[in-house]
């Protein structure tokens, strides 16, 4: 199915898959980001934060667009890496000595680690950009948006 790639400027599946990776990491650093400026302005407090509350939480609420978006990315992963090429792998004495944690099934792992702080919407909680978000609405609705008191352990 790379014949509608030359179509759209690409010349092989490799350039697709790494102009997509680049353009993935510059959208999704955006909206961790956003994510971390709401995650401080609700830790901190104050008034800093009021003007650009809601684009954080727009920007923050693209998170499970982004997750869909990654697809691509998961099944091109031998297009991007040499350690998802198996001939590379068993040819490479560095990328063979890598392999515990360089490899096709923990990347999957991986990714579950990094985001499991979010929560796990199908076990009943909600993500931490959801959880930010309800917590501004209320203080906003119920006149208090101005005095953002700090977060409580």
């Amino acid at each position: 199915m790379s014949w509608p790639l030359p179509l759209v400027g690409f010349s092989s599946r490799d350039s697709f898959y790494r102009s997509y990776l680049f353009a993935y990491l510059f959208w999704i650093g955006l909206t961790m980001g956003c994510l971390g400026i709401v995650m401080l302005h609700h830790l901190m407090g104050g008034e800093w934060g009021i003007c650009v509350r809601r684009f954080a939480e727009a920007g923050a609420m693209v998170m499970p667009l982004m997750l869909i978006l990654f697809i691509p990315i998961a099944l091109g992963l031998r297009h991007l890496y040499p350690w998802a090429r198996p001939d590379e792998v068993a040819a490479d004495p560095v990328l063979q000595h890598k392999q515990p944690y360089l490899n096709i099934g923990f990347l999957p792992h991986s990714g579950r680690q990094s985001t499991a702080w979010r929560g796990s919407q199908s076990h009943g909680g909600c993500g931490a950009d959801r959880w930010l978000w309800i917590g501004s609405s209320t203080r906003e609705f119920s006149g208090d948006f101005i005095r953002s008191a700090p977060a409580e352990c």
